[in-house]
């Protein structure tokens, strides 16, 4: 985000603001906007929900999204369906990744579930055939 950057300029450099949102290819009035209100409620959203699935993530990290998204609901989380639809398509599109532990044979299964059991997984353990 280019909008830190053009206060530091007028404050440090005196460089008046019309010339560096200029040159830096955006309005003005982007920037006073942006400087009255520097988060906006998408990002406030996006925060809330990281932390939630942080604190659900943090006390089982064997949990899979899909038991993540059900705790969410369930702790009553208030989410705007489209910041839920982001963060799902990120995931979707591998911009939100999951940390993979180890990559087991399925005749493995045993190993993983002792593995998971004692704590020593941080991620996932995939299963392939």
């Amino acid at each position: 985000m280019m909008f830190p950057l053009v206060l530091e300029l007028a404050d440090d450099r005196k460089i008046p603001v019309a010339v560096t949102c200029r040159v830096l290819g955006f309005s003005k009035q982007a920037f006073f906007a942006w400087q009255r209100n520097p988060v906006s409620q998408r990002d406030w959203d996006n925060a809330r929900l990281i932390n939630a699935a942080l604190n659900i993530h943090g006390d089982e990290p064997a949990f899979g999204y899909r038991f993540i998204a059900d705790e969410i609901e369930a702790e009553a989380v208030p989410l705007r369906d489209e910041v839920r639809a982001e963060q799902f398509a990120a995931a979707a599109d591998g911009r939100l990744r999951s940390v993979v532990h180890e990559v087991l044979p399925l005749d493995q299964a045993v190993e993983a579930h002792r593995q998971m059991d004692a704590g020593s997984v941080f991620g996932r353990i995939v299963l392939v055939p």
